[in-house]
């Protein structure tokens, strides 16, 4: 497996800049320091209530295994509007890649930032990086069979839904190189 990416990537109003341990960290617990790392302000909302319980987790993680770092946790910050850079959501994946080249991705706009086209910039650029790796051969990503935006934004970016795939209330996506190069 080739390592982890490293560097950010840039979208045309977004800087995708993945987590270290150290900026985990900052994002468990000061903002401030987090703020300084991202060269962005972070708003009071973020993050949210699922990043938030599971950032202990990722931090643990990068700790003790450095594949995870650059890797789970990626923070999206809005370039250069009038107001500055700003954090507008994240995403990752959400573990390495499996022995069959497949990874799952997961991501989250904060609300006032909705609607707005951060999430389909975001999840294409993460794509990027996926596709980017020869080894991946599949993106996964999961959402609530409730959520509309999020369901219509995997199907445009060449998602197909998996029958029968999900817990109840989810349902499963997945993309593969062959749709993703089509």
């Amino acid at each position: 497996m080739k390592k982890s990416p490293t560097s950010e990537v840039r979208t045309a109003r977004l800087r995708l800049i993945p987590g270290t341990a150290a900026m985990v960290k900052a994002a468990v617990d000061n903002h401030v320091r987090l703020a300084d790392f991202l060269g962005a302000s972070i708003p009071k909302t973020w993050p949210g209530d699922d990043l938030r319980d599971v950032l202990p987790q990722f931090h643990e993680r990068m700790v003790e295994d450095s594949a995870f770092e650059n890797w789970v946790v990626w923070f999206w910050v809005s370039r250069g509007d009038s107001g500055g850079d700003v954090l507008v959501g994240d995403g990752g994946f959400m573990g390495l890649p499996d022995e069959d080249g497949t990874v799952e991705i997961g991501y989250s706009i904060l609300p006032e930032f909705r609607r707005q086209g951060y999430a389909r910039e975001g999840v294409a650029g993460l794509l990027a990086v996926a596709f980017g790796i020869r080894e991946i051969d599949t993106v996964m990503a999961e959402t609530e069979k409730d959520n509309a935006a999020s369901i219509h934004l995997l199907e445009k970016l060449g998602f197909c839904r998996m029958l029968g795939a999900g817990e109840t209330g989810t349902v499963w996506f997945a993309l593969t190189r062959r749709t993703y190069e089509g």
